[in-house]
Parts: structure tokens; C-alpha cells; sequence
């Protein structure tokens, strides 16, 4: 599944090719499934063979957490809580969900694994991460939601810009400076090619960035305008280079914490849970006050 080749999957394992080749034809045999397609070499896994792969990820997933939890009863000190994000949430946010963490759990260690919502879900799946935060957009129907994490989206602009003395900002008006845009997936997602296009015909795109820090940064040198989550914004509210204000249409990004719907969370994963949906809240608190400022 991983390699999708009998050559390297030998390899990794430190097999024959022939054994592999073996392997699978005994594991089709018994199950009565194709579980691949062979297509010039390659091994093109079929529908059967991906629902098979992610319910056994699944009982993997269960046994790991079993391990967790008993090591933890057993040697505490030697604990350990997996959370995956994107890296959005990686900085302050991640930061400050840590730094709540350990003042209960001084003994204990948190693994942050960063990378792209799909990617974290697929952790999740496959029991690497024990909590994720993800992005929606994506199938989320094997986790169980512990805490909503939408966000409305805010202005950035530069504290010397016009529009920083406003108290809100109306997209048309944002538009009309050079504005730092998101790549085209994540515009599409959250709602704002439409958007835009209703609003502005003659776009001055300055920059296409992945994140909202990125977004953030580049406001602050004076790149352009842009559009974040509080996420993003929480860590430059004490720049004086940068400056939010709401932005009067409602657009949402949409982010959930999430963990496996089938295997339950060890009292550490909920201890760190609950510090994901309190910091959430004071980030949310913080960015209030900024914006109104």
C-alpha cells in the first residue's frame, strides 16, 4: 500500500520480491478480494484494498493507544501525547495548548507533528497523532469532533495604512490595495475566489501564500492587505508593524479538533483536549480586545 511496488516493499522489509508477490496472492486468495490492480509494474490499489488498509490502521491504532495508556500507568514519567496540526496552529497557539499542558502534567511530554489537514488525518487514521487539528473540506466521518474550531476571518493591514483607522472593513474597499492572497484550493474552500470576483475586477494580487502567517508576515513589512484566521493573527497582536479590524462580510474557516471515532482517548489526550479548547477560547478573547482597540 505504501511502497506500491512487490521491489520495495521487499526492501523495506527486508524480503524476497517473490515472497511478497506470494504474500499478496494468498492474502486475495483467502479474503476473495482483488485487492490491486497490476498496471507496468506498479501495484494500483483497488477500492477493497484502501477500506481493508484503513480498518487495519484502525486496529493498530487501538493497540498503540492500549500500550500508551498502560505505559502511563505504569511509569508516568515516561508518558508521551501525540498532536498533529497544521502549521498555522503550530506556533503561539501550539505554544501556549503546551505550555497549559505541562503545568499539569510536569513529567510528561508532547509530540507536535506538523503538516497539510490531509495529512494529519491521515495520522489520525493510521494512529501516529492522538489528536488532530484539521481543516473541513475533508472526510471526517471516522473521527469524533472535540471542539469546533471555526474562526471568522479578520482584515491585516499595515498600522500606517488608511484602513487602519477603520473599525471595520468591507472587502470592496480591501481589494482596492495590493492584496495577499491564499493558493487557489484554499480560496476555493473557504469561499473567497467567489467572493472576490463579485467585489473586484481589477485585483492587484502582491503575493499567493500557503498560510496565514505567511499572510501576517508580509502585511507587517508593508507587502500588502490580506485575510486571516485569529490563529494567525494571535501571534502579532503585539506587533506594531500590523493591525486587524473585522471584516464586515462573514467568511469562516472552518477547523475542527478531532480524534479517532473508534478508539478511546488515554486521561492524557483529554488532559490535552481540554488545554486545545481553553487556549482556543483565550485566543479568541485576546483577538476581541485587538480588533476593537
Amino acid at each position: 500500500m505504501l511502497t506500491r511496488t512487490t521491489t520495495k516493499a521487499a526492501s523495506l522489509i527486508g524480503g524476497s520480491q517473490s515472497g511478497i508477490s506470494r504474500l499478496l496472492s494468498e492474502l486475495e486468495t483467502l479474503t476473495n478480494l482483488t485487492l490491486f490492480d497490476r498496471q507496468r509494474g506498479r501495484l494500483v490499489p483497488t477500492r477493497e484494498a484502501m477500506l481493508l488498509f484503513e480498518e487495519v490502521q484502525r486496529r493498530y491504532a487501538g493497540l498503540d493507544n492500549l500500550r500508551e495508556f498502560a505505559l502511563q500507568l505504569a511509569a508516568p514519567r515516561a508518558a508521551t501525547v501525540k498532536l498533529g496540526t497544521s502549521f498555522s496552529y503550530s506556533l503561539g497557539f501550539s505554544g501556549s495548548v503546551i505550555s497549559r499542558f505541562r503545568k499539569l502534567h510536569e513529567d510528561s511530554k508532547v509530540v507536535l507533528s506538523l503538516g497539510a489537514s490531509d495529512l494529519i488525518r491521515d495520522r489520525l487514521l493510521a494512529g501516529a497523532v492522538d489528536l488532530g487539528i484539521v481543516a473541513a473540506g475533508r472526510d471526517l466521518s471516522s473521527f469524533h469532533c472535540l471542539c469546533d474550531m471555526t474562526q471568522r476571518a479578520i482584515c491585516a493591514v499595515p498600522s500606517g495604512h488608511r484602513l487602519a483607522r477603520n473599525k471595520s472593513i468591507a472587502l470592496a474597499e480591501l481589494l482596492r490595495y495590493p492584496f495577499i492572497a491564499y493558493q487557489d484550493d484554499d480560496m476555493i474552500r473557504w469561499g473567497l475566489t467567489q467572493l472576490i470576483a463579485q467585489r473586484s475586477k481589477d485585483l492587484d494580487i502582491a503575493a499567493v501564500v500557503r498560510y496565514g502567517v505567511n499572510v501576517c508576515t508580509m502585511v507587517s513589512r508593508g507587502v500588502g492587505v490580506g485575510i486571516v484566521q485569529a490563529v494567525a493573527a494571535y501571534d502579532y497582536l503585539e506587533s506594531s508593524a500590523i493591525v486587524f479590524r473585522p471584516l464586515e462580510e462573514p467568511i469562516d474557516f472552518h477547523a475542527y479538533l478531532m480524534a479517532p471515532s473508534t478508539v478511546g482517548l488515554s486521561p492524557l489526550a483529554e488532559s490535552l483536549a481540554r488545554m486545545v479548547r481553553e487556549s482556543f477560547e483565550e485566543v479568541q478573547t485576546q483577538l476581541e480586545r485587538a480588533i476593537r482597540s
